[in-house]
């Protein structure tokens, strides 16, 4: 039953992180950005996007052996014959 009465608390608290936003431009020139619908005003659509601070993954080098593998001479593998 707690969980249930912290589930509630939790979802009425985020409820105003969802309010609509408005902005307008006041008698000076500059914008005003509220959440209070004024005349003039225009409602403003937000997009939220996920940044990852992660480096990408590191590209590993090919497999030079591969080739040794099959009995293939890689370019390190000469013998030289005197």
């Amino acid at each position: 039953m707690k969980k249930y009465l912290w589930l509630l608390v939790g979802l009425a608290v985020s409820l105003p992180a969802m309010a609509d936003m408005y902005k307008y431009r006041d008698k000076q020139g500059n914008w005003v950005y509220t959440d209070q619908p004024v005349k003039g005003a225009v409602k403003v659509t937000t997009e939220v996007s996920v940044v990852s601070d992660a480096p990408p993954p590191a590209k590993t080098p090919p497999d030079e052996s591969a080739g040794a593998e099959k009995g293939e001479q890689t370019p390190g593998d000469e013998k030289q014959s005197n």
